[in-house]
């Protein structure tokens, strides 16, 4: 019995592992490679300039912004010939602070002495970038796109009376408010701290901006558009390379104009 009941296991395990080992009767179809997914996340970080030629065509006097930045986060969806790209930015555009006159205006007593603290702008736009690779690890991509913006910080302004000229209305330590509602303001020094203490001092009263005259300057913030509805509309443009760093990271660099000025930046993509 015994010698029967050790015969039947042996038997047993044979054949478990014969089926183990056997090969179907029909074959098994080969295992399809993955489809790669169409969603991906992006970040960037830019460098962005208002130059001062841009500005030139409204503006006979004025700063220009070469230090601003922007930080952003994408989301893509990818198509066969272009990505779907939403994205969020956080711009940070704040110029130098100095006098401003418009075009063609009198600079006698129409140049303005600006003053801007924290500007910047939260946005978010939809843009379509075509991509056409020219290497297995790389591509051109360029599109552009539409969205909205918020416009974060204050510009305040004043206006000069001091004799200004063509020739001197660009320079605050020539052309500047004499005197204002409080005090003696003078020749003013836009990197000085003091000559905001000082501008705030002889604010307009009540914070009424039409008392703020050339024969009785006084600082006053700026109401106008876009610093009255604080939505402005966003305009993106886009032109770039993608090289692929790992199946499932890409590295962006790109250029082109956004918002208000022209941008230089780069980030990494991750696909999901």
């Amino acid at each position: 019995m015994r010698t029967m009941i050790r015969l039947a296991t042996t038997v047993s395990v044979c054949c478990l592992w014969v089926a183990a080992h056997a090969d179907p009767l029909v074959p098994l179809a080969p295992d399809k490679p993955r489809e790669p997914s169409p969603h991906a996340l992006a970040m960037r970080a830019r460098w962005v300039t208002v130059p001062g030629w841009t500005l030139d065509p409204y503006l006979d006097q004025h700063t220009a912004l070469d230090g601003g930045w922007s930080v952003g986060l994408e989301y893509l969806y990818r198509r066969s010939g272009f990505d779907v790209v939403i994205s969020v930015d956080y711009s940070w555009l704040n110029p130098p602070n100095g006098n401003f006159l418009g075009k063609g205006n009198r600079p006698e007593d129409e140049t303005h002495y600006l003053n801007f603290s924290g500007l910047s702008s939260l946005s978010a736009d939809v843009s379509l970038i075509g991509h056409w690779n020219v290497l297995p690890w790389l591509e051109i991509r360029a599109g552009g796109g539409l969205g909205l913006g918020g416009v974060l910080g204050e510009i305040h302004m004043i206006t000069n009376n001091s004799g200004c000229t063509a020739e001197n209305a660009g320079d605050p330590s020539r052309c500047y408010p004499r005197r204002g509602p409080v005090s003696n303001i003078g020749p003013l020094d836009p990197n000085s701290p003091q000559t905001v203490e000082l501008l705030e001092r002889n604010a307009c009263p009540g914070g009424d901006g039409r008392l703020d005259t050339p024969q009785s300057p006084c600082y006053r913030r700026v109401d106008t558009y876009p610093m009255n509805v604080r939505i402005v509309p966003v305009i993106n443009t886009l032109l770039g390379l993608r090289f692929r760093a790992h199946p499932h990271v890409y590295v962006h660099l790109e250029a082109g104009w956004r918002l208000v000025g022209f941008y230089l930046g780069a980030g990494p993509e991750f696909r999901f």
